[in-house]
């Protein structure tokens, strides 16, 4: 029965939680912290801080993805735009990209090693060359859509825009995956 009832809380410092994932082999939850720029990494058996990840290349991160096998955390980064790759085994920078500015959604296509990135500027599409090598192959403009959603099954990314100077009506796009 559901009883509506919190059954754990994790204490994190800082005010703007805003991307949550989970790595299901190793029971944690990565989340973004947006107003500290940092990664906070919860231990799920306990439901401790683990720890908290720091560095200057962090600035507002907000978008996240995750690549389980390579152990690579993708963040957005806002305002100057950017991809900021971290390595999970210990929570430092692999390398960092120029994207659009103000990402607020990220996913992940593993099979195709590609990293989808909707941002106020459009969506980047960044190849994974190796864990470590990461390169922008595409950009296409959304109309300033910043929310979006990949599905592999079906080969399309959804992306949805509010009504706005770039768009006379709100709409979703849809992008086929080649």
């Amino acid at each position: 029965m559901d009883t509506r009832k919190v059954v754990r809380r994790t204490r994190l410092e800082a005010s703007t939680l805003k991307t949550i994932l989970l790595d299901s082999t190793a029971r944690k939850l990565y989340v973004s912290m947006r107003d500290t720029s940092q990664v906070g990494v919860i231990d799920l058996q306990s439901g401790t801080v683990q720890a908290i990840w720091s560095d200057p290349q962090l600035h507002t991160n907000s978008a996240m993805a995750y690549d389980q096998v390579r152990h690579r955390l993708f963040l957005g980064d806002r305002d100057p735009g950017k991809l900021v790759v971290l390595n999970t085994t210990d929570g430092s920078v692999i390398t960092t990209i120029v994207i659009g500015n103000t990402s607020d959604d990220m996913e992940y296509d593993a099979p195709n090693k590609r990293i989808y990135i909707a941002s106020a500027d459009g969506v980047d599409v960044v190849s994974q060359e190796t864990p470590d090598r990461y390169r922008v192959i595409q950009h296409v403009d959304t109309l300033g859509g910043k929310t979006c959603l990949y599905v592999l099954s079906r080969h399309r990314l959804f992306v949805v825009h509010t009504k706005s100077d770039k768009a006379d009506t709100a709409a979703l796009q849809i992008f086929e995956v080649k």
